[in-house]
């Protein structure tokens, strides 16, 4: 799967509440940590900054743990040569 370039920090929200995972600021000491929890389960991360975009080497992090926890489906198009497919968001950006 391809991980996007320009994920925001509001979409990673969505993404987790659309899982079910509520947003945990761990208090007022932490700064930009948060973490995400389930039932048990967190995700804990950094928000980003100075941008509002989530960092490669954090949405590799979230990739993983969703993946982990079964909550990803793998499509077709994962299944095709990255560097031979063009992906639908690529295709909407470019109007195609």
């Amino acid at each position: 799967m391809q991980q996007p370039k320009d994920f925001s920090w509001d979409e990673l929200v969505r993404l987790f509440g659309i899982f079910g995972f509520l947003l945990d600021s761990k208090g007022k000491t932490s700064g930009s940590g948060v973490q995400f929890v389930k039932d048990g389960e967190v995700h804990a991360l950094h928000k980003p900054h100075p941008t509002n975009v989530i960092k490669a080497y954090a949405m590799k992090k979230v990739y993983n743990f969703l993946n982990e926890k079964g909550l990803l489906k793998e499509t077709d198009e994962d299944n095709k040569n990255e560097d031979n497919s063009i992906k639908k968001e690529d295709n909407e950006k470019f109007g195609v």
